[in-house]
């Protein structure tokens, strides 16, 4: 077998990463403390047969111990070449720039990339939510997005479920998931975005992977496949990027419907009051919502000009 220090990537050009929270049953094997961040860093290394990654991920805040010591835990992996940056997963804005400040205050590296959620039906994290973090003094996060296919509902597998349709595909999410396909609406608009992606001579996990990536903000787009064709597929999005035009763009528009959007929305990201008032001084929600009306030619509501 392998050992960790003797690095078992087949390319240097690979961007290799990992992410750590939860890594067993015991009361040490989860969360962002320095114990289980080093130790659990060292065994992801070694069921990966790497020296290191590049990137690592605290997948989730942990509320449970002081943002310093996670700070300062990150920043030993990278000094001792485990990593060479770290980022957040499912982190709020505010949470984000107080991580930050630490690293700032304290001379160490912050985070540089986070994970959220985003899809041509969930947008408001990446689209508003984060404006303020992208460029200016508190700019230059990168972002690994999740479930860009919508768990499935973009890649047009549920095209033929809902309410009257057909059962489920046995080996898809939706199987022990039916909430995937309890959603008529989408399962709708599904429908709609593959008759553009007909036209356009691409599938429809191509067409909406292709919008994802359209996003400059966005540097990676996590895929999962069961079968080698649908990995093929998805790659193929990167050549029909091309393809998301100003008209594709605001056909794609009135298909899905781009609503007022809101500040803080009840998602798996729940602002606290204090994120809130951090965001305010920031002047994060009017920037935000100037980008989100700015990129599709929508007239600003009263009062936020």
């Amino acid at each position: 077998m392998t050992s960790p220090r003797q690095d078992a990537r087949p390319n240097k050009q690979q961007v290799i990463s990992t992410k750590l929270w939860v890594g067993g049953d015991g009361v040490n094997d989860r969360g962002c403390s320095r114990k289980h961040i080093i130790e659990g860093m060292r065994r992801s290394l070694k069921r990966l047969k790497l020296e290191y990654v590049d990137l690592v991920y605290c997948h989730r805040y942990d509320v449970g111990t002081p943002l310093e010591e996670t700070v300062r835990a990150m920043n030993f992996l990278i000094d001792q070449g485990m990593a060479y940056y770290w980022g957040t997963s499912m982190w709020t804005p505010a949470e984000i720039i107080r991580a930050r400040e630490i690293a700032k205050r304290l001379n160490l590296v912050g985070p540089v990339m986070e994970q959220p959620v985003y899809n041509l039906f969930e947008r408001e994290i990446v689209e508003l939510h984060y404006a303020g973090l992208y460029s200016g003094e508190a700019g230059g996060l990168g972002l690994t997005v999740w479930s860009p296919l919508a768990q499935g509902v973009l890649a047009g597998r549920y095209l033929e479920c809902g309410s009257g349709g057909s059962a489920v595909p046995a080996d898809s999410r939706a199987a022990f998931a039916g909430s995937v396909v309890a959603d008529e609406q989408k399962l709708k608009c599904a429908h709609e975005l593959k008759a553009v992606a007909d036209r356009l001579g691409v599938s429809l996990a191509q067409l909406s992977l292709a919008w994802v990536l359209k996003n400059p903000n966005v540097s990676t787009a996590i895929i999962g496949a069961s079968k080698v064709a649908q990995i093929e597929d998805n790659v193929g999005a990167v050549e029909c990027v091309g393809l998301i035009t100003d008209e594709v763009e605001q056909e794609i528009q009135q298909i899905v419907g781009f609503g007022e959007p809101e500040y803080p929305k009840e998602l798996s990201y729940k602002a606290t009051m204090v994120d809130k008032m951090v965001l305010e001084q920031r002047g994060f929600f009017e920037r935000g919502r100037r980008d989100y009306y700015s990129a599709r030619s929508l007239k600003m509501p009263h009062g936020l000009t």
